[in-house]
Formats: C-alpha cells, sequence, structure tokens
C-alpha cells in the first residue's frame, strides 16, 4: 500500500497480485465462515497482503479463539478505533476492540 495524502489509502498494486490475494481471500471467508461484503473484504485483503499487523494480530486471536466474525466484531475491527492505519486511525490495538 503506498502512502496517500488523503484519507482514503492508494493501492498500487498490480493485478496479478489483487488476483493472487482474492484467491487467498475467497478460502479463508469460506473457511472462517465470513460474509463476503465490502467491509469483511478490505479487512481480509489488509490480512492477507500483510499490511498491518495490529489487524493481522486481532484477526489471529479471533481465529485462535474460534470467535465469530460476525457484524460486530468486523466493525470493531474495521471503526475508527481499530487497528486499521489506512484511514488515518489511531495505533490502538484491533485485539482491545473486540469483546
Amino acid at each position: 500500500m503506498s502512502k496517500s495524502s488523503s484519507f482514503i489509502p492508494i493501492y498500487d498494486f498490480s493485478p496479478s497480485v489483487n488476483a493472487n490475494y482474492l484467491k487467498q481471500i475467497l478460502p479463508l471467508l469460506v473457511r472462517h465462515n465470513v460474509a463476503a461484503n465490502p467491509i469483511n473484504y478490505a479487512i481480509w485483503y489488509d490480512y492477507v497482503a500483510e499490511s498491518n499487523s495490529s489487524l493481522t494480530r486481532a484477526v489471529n486471536s479471533l481465529i485462535a479463539e474460534q470467535k465469530k466474525f460476525d457484524y460486530e466484531t468486523s466493525v470493531d475491527l474495521i471503526k475508527p478505533t481499530s487497528a486499521m492505519p489506512r484511514w488515518n486511525r489511531s495505533s490502538r490495538s484491533a485485539a482491545s476492540c473486540i469483546k
């Protein structure tokens, strides 16, 4: 991911890199019973791209604890106080947002 001067990141990955990410994301969504919607895709995109270590730790924690990836969990992961730095969010750990 490239740095961006706006609150929305600029992704400069090639189509082949994105196709590879897609091939990794879809099986993860199915394996963990996650709805394939834009919010979840963004979470799992960053997870697969390994572009956010806090998010990766939070998702790994959810997987290890066998917690559901429901609406509330997804929102907690992506909301402004979570580990998603892509929209200039605070550095507070996403794991601390999960109940």
